[in-house]
C-alpha cells in the first residue's frame, strides 16, 4: 500500500487528468474488503486533488473528506481544506460554518481567526467578522478589554489587527 501511494504521488505530480486519473486507481487499489480507504490513502487522496484546477476534482476530495470524517474526527488542517474546497465550489455556508466550528475550538490559534475573518469580509460579511472580534457589546463601545475571538482567546487589539 505505501509504494502504491508513493507511485501514485509520483504519477499526479504535474499530471494531466486522465493521468490523475490513473494515479488514483492505484490509491484505491488500497481500498480494505470493507470498502474503507487508510487514512493514510484518504489523506494522500485528498492532496492530490484538492490541489487541481479542476471543479470534479475539488468534489471529489469533499467526497473523500466526508467519507474520512464518517471513520474518524478530521485534523484541524484536514477541516480547513474542506472548508477551503467547499468555499471553492460555491457552498460558502458550509464553508462558513466549517471555519467557525474550528474557531470556535478552544486555544485557537490567531491565524485561523484571521483566516475566518479574511473570508467573511470576501463575501461582504465585515459587520459579522466585527462582531465576532469585538462581542455584541463591544461592537458599538470599542472598548480595549478582553474580548471573544468568536469564542474568548485574544484581545481587541489583536482583531482590529486582523481586520
Amino acid at each position: 500500500s505505501w509504494a502504491r501511494r508513493k507511485l501514485a504521488e509520483l504519477i499526479a505530480d504535474r499530471a494531466t487528468y486522465p493521468q490523475l486519473q490513473e494515479a488514483l486507481a492505484l490509491i484505491d487499489e488500497n481500498t480494505a474488503v470493507d470498502g474503507r480507504l487508510a487514512a493514510e490513502d484518504a489523506a494522500v487522496k485528498i492532496a492530490l486533488l484538492a490541489n487541481r484546477p479542476e471543479p470534479a476534482s475539488w468534489r471529489q476530495a469533499i467526497e473523500v473528506l466526508d467519507t474520512l470524517r464518517d471513520q474518524q474526527p478530521l485534523t484541524t488542517a484536514q477541516r480547513l481544506t474542506m472548508a477551503a474546497l467547499l468555499d471553492k465550489v460555491g457552498r460558502w455556508e458550509e464553508s462558513r460554518q466549517e471555519l467557525m466550528a474550528i474557531v470556535a475550538a478552544p486555544k485557537t490559534p490567531p491565524a485561523f481567526i484571521a483566516m475566518l475573518a479574511d473570508k467573511l469580509i470576501t463575501p461582504g460579511e465585515i459587520d459579522n467578522a466585527r462582531a465576532g472580534c469585538l462581542g455584541p457589546s463591544e461592537s458599538s463601545t470599542g472598548h480595549h478589554h478582553l474580548v471573544g475571538d468568536l469564542r474568548g482567546q485574544f484581545r481587541l487589539d489583536e482583531c482590529r489587527h486582523t481586520l
